[in-house]
């Protein structure tokens, strides 16, 4: 069984990735894209590779016009879309983008994320209180099931 071109750049990027060969596994996360381009696990792994090389703009870039945007990720792709949404958008000092990301997350992680923007702005007594709510709610959640 051959694999698909789209599937070899795949496995190249998860080994790179492996090997922390960021530039590398990028590229190849980014020809998987170009190659099968509503797929969200191939944007994703390409957008972390570019935090991780500390290009934020790219990463924001990749996860806000890539064509797989064009319709609302399914899970679980849309937690983890919102939450490297999130984390992108803080690396590029956008506090407001990353609260706008954290829209698509509920509960608890919405809470962390903004308790995140509290701490990273300087607002301690926010990030306090959001962290409390999102214990406090991750509580409750827990209790009822």
């Amino acid at each position: 069984m051959s694999l698909s071109a789209a599937d070899r750049h795949l496995a190249d990027g998860l080994f790179e990735s492996a090997s922390k060969k960021w530039p590398s596994a990028a590229e190849s996360f980014e020809r998987c894209v170009s190659l099968s381009p509503r797929d969200y696990g191939p944007v994703l792994a390409a957008a972390i590779c570019r935090l991780q090389m500390g290009q934020g703009r790219a990463a924001v870039l990749l996860l806000e016009t890539s064509p797989c945007t064009e319709t609302p990720p399914s899970p679980p792709f849309d937690l983890r879309h919102a939450w490297l949404s999130c984390a992108a958008r803080l690396s590029v000092g956008d506090p407001h983008g990353a609260v706008m990301a954290a829209t698509a997350l509920d509960g608890p992680l919405r809470q962390r994320v903004l308790a995140h923007v509290s701490f990273a702005s300087g607002d301690l007594r926010g990030g306090v209180k959001a962290l409390l709510s999102a214990f406090s709610r991750a509580g409750s959640e827990r209790a009822g099931r």
